[in-house]
């Protein structure tokens, strides 16, 4: 394979798939009993910025007996080469064929990545279809959020690890020794995974259409998802491998904690990542300390759902520029939370680089605040912003969502009052304000999985509002597009019959939906003609508690009932009801 590197100056970025980075492990493929492949379904550069691609990578190169390497989906230009080359995808650490590996473990971060898992088994000249494979394919596993609602791409994989794998990855291994050593049958091996209690494997089980009109599987028992306990015992990544070319997140992202204490209805990050556990400032500052030494990174970023709620966020920060200050490192602060101990916080920086001003309030009524539960002041927002205005920083960004249940224009008016208070603060300098508006999509295992997808129309009333009162010079705004958030919710609500329509989308071209510029949303009309599957049952509103969801089979720790009546109050809070 090492042949190909002549011809990668045909393609952009090569870096993208020649290897060779700084801390890469290669191992001896003779010597070593189990090889295992790690695959982020999206561009080099997005995959190297994904926590769990490099802490598995590490985690597992630490056994003696098996072996970790990378791929990532390759961009059009160089799929198209591999196909007329003839020439399998391949690992970048050894460069080996992706059907000589034992297990592919795909990391499911986002639902619109599907059809570049396609890609990814075609071009390592794998069956696409789980029922094709034999004992001679390599096992093909899932994890990630996604799994929370893993049916629309269950006909294409053998088994998924529901939570964090680092609880269960050395019992699933041992498993699969015993069927590469040819102990066990493949078949025998799923059905011993399927015994741990995080371990779906949806080849064992019938489906059957319910009343509801979902295909849902028959099942006899839950899935469980599997959470780490202590945060501070579990390995992370102090020597992650460092990109020849610039990545999303060029940095070391520092993980302070898991899950969140907020309990916002729409959020289905915070289910996935619960219990809410905290790594200590002690064991934060040896990792960041060890990891800068390891790899010169220039910026740390202090990585969780929601930094601002680290309950020791200010003795972290001071204790990490006290020991990095002389080295220049710049310390970054995600998802800030308007608090009163955030100012506090902010005057760290007053002497270094200033990290952005990131805040989601998601919603400016009251109103929309109780429906959501989401209470973010925009009396204490304000004087944040007008504080770091006036102590060096440039701009603020914010983040909303259109299309909640109830949220009407009167809703929307209180918006760009609030905007035109920022920008009629007198600072130092001039206030501007960048502005992210995204559809809500009700995701599995919420309080508003109830809730429907807003309409089109709607949404467009919506944006065409904003438009007209937020037209200032200082004021920037992007709008997702709709059809973005369509296949996104259908994807994510979706049942068993999406796999065939993945799979028509995928040979008529889909790839990359997840790039504007790629994403082409006749493909997927189309599509989900030609398969006869209506799309809209996954999206419209379904207010009854005892509905059979397609992700019902699935236990993420969250009571049904709990959340059915967090779904009435929230239509309560919002006048729906």
């Amino acid at each position: 394979m090492n042949n190909i590197f002549e011809d990668l100056t045909l393609v952009q970025k090569p870096a993208r798939y020649i290897g060779e980075e700084w801390n890469i492990v290669k191992k001896n493929w003779n010597k070593t009993e189990l090889k295992i492949l790690l695959c982020y379904p999206d561009l080099y550069e997005i995959g190297m910025s994904n926590q769990a691609i490099l802490l598995l990578y590490e985690l597992l190169n630490s056994s003696n007996d098996v072996l970790a390497e990378r791929c990532f989906t390759p961009w059009l230009d160089f799929e198209k080469f591999l196909r007329e080359k003839k020439m399998p995808l391949y690992s970048l650490e050894t460069k080996t064929p992706l059907n000589q590996f034992d297990v592919i473990g795909f990391t499911l971060q986002h639902e619109l990545n599907y059809t570049n898992i396609l890609t990814v088994l075609d071009l390592g000249r794998l069956k696409i279809w789980q029922r094709e494979r034999d004992e001679n394919h390599p096992l093909i596993m899932g994890g990630g959020p996604c799994t929370l609602n893993p049916e629309p791409v269950a006909d294409f994989f053998d088994f998924f690890i529901v939570g964090e794998v680092e609880e269960v990855i050395w019992e699933i291994i041992e498993k699969v020794k015993k069927w590469k050593r040819k102990k066990i049958s493949r078949i025998r091996l799923l059905e011993e995974l399927v015994e741990l209690d995080c371990v779906y494997v949806p080849c064992l089980y019938s489906v059957y259409r319910n009343k509801w009109g979902y295909i849902v599987p028959e099942m006899d028992r839950q899935v469980k998802k599997v959470h780490v306990k202590d945060l501070n015992s579990i390995t992370f990544p102090l020597k992650p491998v460092v990109p020849y070319i610039q990545t999303v997140h060029d940095r070391i992202n520092l993980e302070i904690m898991r899950g969140c204490p907020r309990s916002c209805r729409f959020c289905q990050a915070r289910i996935y990542y619960s219990p809410w556990r905290v790594r200590t400032v002690e064991n934060s500052v040896k990792i960041a300390v060890t990891s800068y030494k390891n790899t010169g990174y220039e910026e740390i970023c202090l990585s969780s759902l929601s930094t601002g709620d680290y309950p020791y966020l200010e003795e972290l920060v001071f204790r990490l520029q006290e020991k990095l200050y002389h080295r220049y490192v710049f310390i970054s602060l995600p998802s800030l939370w308007a608090d009163d101990k955030l100012i506090s916080i902010l005057e760290r920086f007053l002497q270094t680089k200033r990290p952005g001003l990131t805040f989601a309030p998601e919603v400016s009524s009251l109103r929309m605040k109780r429906v959501v539960s989401k209470y973010v002041q925009e009396e204490k927002l304000i004087e944040i912003i007008q504080y770091a205005l006036n102590h060096g920083w440039k701009q603020t960004k914010l983040y909303y969502m259109l299309g909640l249940p109830g949220l009407s224009l009167e809703d929307l008016r209180l918006l760009p009052e609030f905007i035109y208070q920022i920008l009629g603060l007198s600072t130092r300098r001039k206030p501007r304000v960048k502005l992210s508006f995204a559809t809500f999509i009700p995701k599995p295992h919420t309080q508003l999985q109830w809730a429907g997808l807003a309409p089109k129309s709607k949404i467009n009333e919506q944006i065409e509002f904003l438009k007209k009162k937020l037209n200032h010079p200082r004021i920037d705004w992007e709008f997702r597009s709709y059809e973005f958030s369509l296949l996104e919710a259908i994807f994510a609500r979706g049942d068993r019959s999406l796999s065939s329509v993945i799979y028509q989308g995928w040979l008529n071209g889909a790839r990359f939906d997840s790039w504007s510029k790629e994403f082409n949303p006749d493909i997927w009309y189309n599509a989900f003609e030609n398969m006869g599957v209506d799309y809209t049952i996954f999206i419209q509103p379904r207010w009854e508690k005892e509905i059979i969801f397609p992700w019902e089979h699935i236990e993420c720790g969250v009571d049904k009932g709990k959340n059915w009546a967090g779904f009435l109050m929230a239509l309560k809070n919002g006048g729906v009801i």
